[in-house]
C-alpha cells in the first residue's frame, strides 16, 4: 500500500485547479487574494492625524471646558470615520 505525501497532494491540487495550493496564488500573475485597493498613504496620514489629536486632547483636555472637549473628541471621531470612508481599505 502506498501513501500519498503532502507534496504529491499539493501537486495533484495544482494540476486540478491550475493554482498553487499552498499560497492560493494565480500562476499567471504570481499574486493571490484580492487586489490592493484604497489609498493607504492617505489612510495612514489621516489616522496619524487623529491619533495626534487624541494625544493633544488627553493633555489639554482637563483644562478645556466640557463642551469644547466633547466637540474636539467628536471631531476626531469624524476624522477617523472620514479616513475609512475616503481612503480606507475596500473589504
Amino acid at each position: 500500500m502506498t501513501t500519498m505525501l503532502p507534496e504529491d497532494a499539493m501537486g495533484r491540487q495544482r494540476a486540478v485547479t491550475g493554482r498553487k495550493a499552498m499560497s492560493g496564488q494565480d500562476p499567471a500573475t504570481g499574486r493571490g487574494g484580492k487586489p490592493v485597493s484604497g489609498r493607504p498613504a492617505l489612510f495612514v496620514t489621516m489616522l496619524a492625524l487623529a491619533a495626534a489629536g487624541v494625544l493633544v486632547l488627553l493633555v489639554v483636555g482637563p483644562v478645556l471646558p466640557m463642551p469644547l472637549a466633547v466637540l474636539g473628541a467628536a471631531a476626531l471621531m469624524g476624522v477617523v470615520g472620514l479616513a475609512w470612508w475616503v481612503a480606507g481599505p475596500r473589504l
